[in-house]
């Protein structure tokens, strides 16, 4: 499958990740942003209204692709507030995983109690 393109405003991000346990400690752990942050703080407004939104996890010691990765509550409020309209997910070398973004505002997970990843 090649990398799928519907609209020409996209911004694609990289994340790797290092050490799987220190995901779960929480953003007041961490020394940078994640991907989806910097690519939204990269970007101007208008760029990302209505943009789709390129997510790839890779195992930083083994290269491999994170397997059902997700962006986490706080990277899904900032796409949402950034107006980012589609979330491409890389699950391995031929697949994505489509998020319709509108689905995470009618399925607020944080009214459930649920956060992370």
């Amino acid at each position: 499958m090649s990398v799928p393109r519907e609209d020409a405003k996209t911004v694609l991000i990289w994340g790797f990740v290092s050490d799987r346990n220190f995901r779960f400690q929480g953003v007041s752990a961490m020394r940078s942003v994640h991907a989806e942050a910097n690519a939204i703080i990269s970007a101007s407004r208008d760029q990302m209204i209505g943009s789709s939104l390129y997510l790839t996890g890779v195992e930083a010691d083994t290269g491999e692709y994170v397997k059902n990765s997700n962006s986490c509550s706080m990277c899904k409020r900032m796409i949402i507030n950034a107006g980012i309209e589609t979330v491409y997910v890389r699950d391995d070398k031929d697949n994505y995983r489509v998020v319709k973004v509108a689905d995470w505002i009618e399925k607020d997970e944080s009214l459930e109690g649920t956060f992370g990843y």
